[in-house]
């Protein structure tokens, strides 16, 4: 049994019946990163942030944590596992709040934390979840 579709004619001027499993949609289907495909998750992982203060007008040291395969032109996705806003040092204050850096290098995930303000931070605990995607 084929599954027909509607989809616009290859000149886009008017709609026309097509079957899955031909052109892009193999690719997407394949996951192989043609035009229209799937990005790829490379590697994934929680980061849990470390509660030392951080001083004013510094960042913290980058973590870098070994994830396999990892390029620098790969893209991450770090979420927080709280709400920020509820979490020490991250929230919205009259006095500031730590930034958070995600970036990758060579078979690394980088978090690093900085603090824009002229006072000492003690950020509180909060785990970022993340992806590498390519």
């Amino acid at each position: 049994v084929g599954i027909d579709f509607n989809a616009y004619s290859a000149n886009l001027a008017a709609w026309s019946s097509a079957t899955p499993g031909a052109g892009v949609t193999t690719a997407i289907a394949a996951n192989t990163g043609a035009v229209g495909g799937l990005p790829t998750i490379i590697a994934s992982g929680a980061y849990t942030v470390d509660t030392a203060s951080i001083s004013a007008n510094t960042c913290a040291s980058a973590v870098a944590i070994t994830a396999s395969g990892v390029a620098t032109t790969d893209t991450i996705i770090a979420t927080p596992a709280a709400i920020l806003s509820s979490v020490a040092g991250f929230g919205v204050t009259t006095a500031g709040a730590v930034r958070v850096d995600v970036y990758p290098t060579s078979g690394n995930v980088n978090f690093q934390f900085c603090n824009p303000t002229g006072a000492a931070i003690d950020p509180g605990s909060v785990t970022f979840n993340w992806k590498v995607i390519r």
